[in-house]
């Protein structure tokens, strides 16, 4: 058996879209009175935060994505693209925002998350990943009490000034020495973007090419090998790489589990 982790971000604020909660919310108010520390901590991306910032909160967490619907659009095959534009991943954000209960900025996008990428690929990940390896995983931090208490709690308290996760760590000094509470972030994340853009451009290739993506006829090979030769024509960005990374995960699932293929 073994303790995780999962669920301290998620409760307390931490990835990406945790952050930007309050510098968005905050942008009018910083433009007004020119205080940085209304947008703590993308001081040095102004550029960034103005492209969000007239975006309600649907909209800009649905720019975070790695495909938007258009592009999702522009890679399918011209049989299957008409039938996809019934499925729009953008509509799909902006209902389920528009039932959300909290108004807090950083609560809303934790209320969000906590329903979808929480359980649909965090945990999903975790407990396929330690059944096939015969392991009891607990998630502490999932006991009902503990997330009703954290869920109630005003979002200063969880991401305060740019600083994630704060209430969690003023907790955690109380046990452990500063050197351990305040250190970096290190996640355990294996090197796939370095490994797609040096070592496994053959595998890419292959995984990609016309013959293995004309098995299903999803996707418009063409539309494909361009994105490919992207990343091998210099285009060396995680978001490029975690778009192929996507493609490469369903072919192999397609050819793992389809009927009639070898």
């Amino acid at each position: 058996m073994a303790i995780s982790g999962d669920g301290a971000d998620e409760l307390f604020g931490s990835y990406l879209s945790h952050r930007l909660a309050f510098p968005l919310a905050n942008y009018a108010q910083y433009q007004a009175t020119g205080d940085m520390a209304l947008i703590r901590p993308f001081e040095g991306q102004l550029d960034f935060l103005a492209r969000l910032s007239n975006m309600d909160d649907a909209a800009w967490r649905y720019q975070l994505l790695v495909y938007g619907d258009e592009e999702k659009y522009q890679l399918y095959s011209p049989s299957i693209a008409p039938k996809m534009r019934a499925f729009s991943t953008r509509d799909w954000l902006a209902h389920d925002f528009a039932s959300l209960t909290a108004s807090d900025p950083l609560n809303r996008i934790l209320e969000a998350e906590f329903h979808t990428i929480f359980p649909d690929q965090v945990l999903t990940f975790v407990d396929r990943l330690s059944m096939a390896h015969s392991l009891e995983v607990r998630t502490a931090y999932l006991d009902t009490d503990v997330v009703k208490f954290v869920a109630s709690l005003p979002g200063r308290l969880k991401i305060k000034q740019g600083e994630t996760k704060y209430l969690l760590k003023q907790a955690a000094l109380r046990y452990f020495p500063p050197e351990m509470v305040n250190r970096k972030k290190e996640g355990f994340l294996m090197p796939v973007a370095q490994w797609l853009f040096n070592d496994l451009q053959e595998y890419v290739r292959a995984t990609l090419s016309p013959e293995q993506l004309n098995r299903h006829g999803l996707f418009d090979t063409a539309q494909i090998q361009t994105l490919v030769d992207g990343m091998y024509q210099g285009n060396h960005d995680y978001t490029y790489a975690n778009k192929i990374l996507e493609l490469i995960v369903f072919q192999e699932w397609y050819n793992l589990y389809s009927p009639g293929v070898a």
